[in-house]
């Protein structure tokens, strides 16, 4: 059987022998196949496509280098996160940042207890906590709610109050001046309900004390927290920052 041969020297246009033995090993026609390629632009890519830029692991991220070409950017430790380094500049994996988390919350509560005070000096009364700071930059958020009332023989009676860290005033209320509500000063059970909020710095990781002192204006017989029924409660919450 003699095999056919096209020469190149007698087809129109140019085409060389070179060019037609590119054809060689086609089976199918040759546009059809052209046509079932993706295009360059848009391409509608179907079924699980995959990229291989060598050493690729799973977990591995890709992203635009500077210069435009993909780049693989290799999966971090565990418990790290992906953040921008900034703009113009290549994402990483990072540890998280530490701050900004609750790191403990003590709390005390007092009832079926009448505490208080006749003196016009500051005393502590029996509502106090302690908390331990995991840390010297941590912050202690001191929120105070207490339930009281002022019993006092003369109705311009009144009570204050501050907060104490360990024998170090860290909050008071200097001007906030609290009477019994009882025209006749009868002591008058929930009467007179007090909240105080205070942020502080402890600059410490050993155990502070927190403690509510209050102070009479004139120094006559004044009762200020608790009832048969009533409770008052002093929450510590730590901020790690």
């Amino acid at each position: 059987m003699t095999r056919a041969r096209i020469l190149a020297d007698y087809v129109s246009g140019g085409t060389t022998a070179a060019e037609f033995d590119y054809l060689d090993g086609v089976t199918s026609n040759v546009q059809t196949q052209m046509d079932l390629k993706a295009p360059l632009a848009s391409p509608a890519i179907t079924g699980t496509p995959s990229v291989t830029l060598g050493s690729d692991a799973t977990g591995d991220v890709y992203y635009r280098a500077a210069g435009g070409a993909l780049t693989r950017l290799a999966t971090g430790a565990d418990g790290t996160v992906l953040t921008s380094t900034g703009a113009a500049s290549v994402p990483a994996f990072e540890a998280v940042p530490a701050g900004g988390e609750v790191g403990q919350i003590e709390s005390f509560t007092t009832a079926n207890t009448n505490s208080g005070t006749e003196s016009s000096t500051w005393v502590a009364l029996d509502l106090t906590d302690n908390i331990t700071p995991a840390t010297t930059s941590s912050k202690i958020l001191v929120i105070v709610s207490i339930t009281g009332a002022v019993l006092a023989s003369v109705q311009a009676e009144a009570i204050r109050y501050k907060i104490y860290r360990d024998s170090t005033p860290v909050y008071d209320a200097a001007n906030a001046w609290y009477q019994n509500i009882d025209a006749n000063d009868h002591f008058q059970p929930g009467a007179q309900p007090i909240t105080m909020c205070y942020l502080d710095s402890p600059s410490t990781t050993s155990a502070v004390a927190y403690t509510v002192y209050c102070q009479t204006r004139l120094g006559n017989s004044c009762t200020y927290m608790g009832t048969s029924s009533a409770e008052s409660t002093i929450t510590l919450i730590e901020k790690i920052s």
